[in-house]
């Protein structure tokens, strides 16, 4: 089975009625309020995909013991629909932390999700490891939690949640697709990918640029000239000078143009063994730029940041 990291709460299965029914824990929750501490909260998380995998969300709704609820969503642009479940369950966690709160009852109807973070099931889905390594940190965060599985006509609320995400998301999908934010997940979910070109950076004027006919994959107008980064083998067969030759490092992982500390982590990591790196961050994805004779190197240590 898998281990939950150390200092997980205790997990307990959900309490039945007299007829050995789940009980609908909104309900639960109001009828017992008043036994009910400020700090605790009953979660129902939910998750969906149109496509498995395809357009995606995650929802959370987090009811307080005075009764009040808010609701959190986040949507994505490609994920199965156990990623936007275990995504629900964590963008709650998330909210409920912020809120304060120490003691927790969370509902869903993903047998997965709950069976995983409590133990009882084995992660086998690679995909799923980061959601689940981040979902077990914040569960250990709080003092008690207690899991139920529901069903999902009990869970409409989250349901509804999420789909009303997706469905704003294919309404205004230039503010939907922007990205992960969570650093976590990011750092979990880099998926370098090695491109097999080499390339280089070279200058040139605007004439020259289009004289050569080039077909940069990137260029950037600064004051001196135009920077281009083309493929080597381009640049050979055109005589353009260059003094470094670099292989690119893709980035799978979708990452929000506003993240913050994603690229800072990785270019201390390199700094560390002394390898130098260009980034250049697209609107989906970050691409590294390695010295050709550092890339082995390199890719070990973008990989040894997800696994850890």
């Amino acid at each position: 089975m898998s281990a939950l990291p150390t200092g997980i709460p205790t997990a307990y299965n959900c309490q039945r009625d007299k007829n050995g029914d789940n009980k609908n824990l909104l309900t639960k929750i109001m009828d017992k309020k008043a036994q009910k501490t400020d700090n605790s909260a009953v979660l129902y998380f939910d998750g969906g995909s149109r496509g498995n995998p395809g357009r995606a969300a995650g929802a959370a709704v987090i009811v307080l013991a005075e009764g009040n609820s808010l609701t959190t969503t986040r949507y994505m642009e490609r994920a199965t629909n156990n990623e936007a479940e275990y995504t629900g369950l964590i963008i709650g966690l998330e909210k409920a932390q912020e809120l304060g709160l120490k003691s927790l009852e969370i509902c869903g109807d993903s047998q997965l999700v709950i069976n995983q973070v409590k133990g009882d099931w084995k992660v086998k889905s690679d995909s799923l490891r980061p959601f689940y390594q981040r979902a077990c940190q914040l569960v250990a965060r709080f003092d008690r939690i207690s899991w139920c599985w529901i069903e999902r006509a009990k869970n409409s609320v989250a349901d509804a949640a999420a789909n009303q995400c997706m469905d704003a998301a294919k309404k205004s999908p230039e503010k939907a697709e922007e990205g992960e934010t969570n650093l976590d997940i990011l750092l979990q979910s880099l998926k370098p990918i090695l491109n097999t070109e080499e390339f280089v950076f070279s200058s040139l004027t605007a004439t020259a640029l289009e004289q050569l006919q080039l077909n940069p994959i990137c260029q950037f107008q600064e004051e001196e000239g135009i920077t281009v980064i083309i493929p080597r083998q381009q640049a050979d067969r055109k005589n353009l000078q260059y003094k470094y030759i670099y292989r690119q490092i893709t980035l799978s992982v979708h990452s929000s143009l506003a993240a913050v500390g994603f690229l800072a982590v990785i270019s201390e990591k390199l700094a560390e063994a002394a390898i130098s790196v260009n980034v250049i961050s697209g609107y989906y994805h970050d691409h590294l730029f390695i010295p050709r004779d550092r890339v082995t190197e390199a890719m070990a240590i973008l990989e040894e940041i997800s696994r850890s």
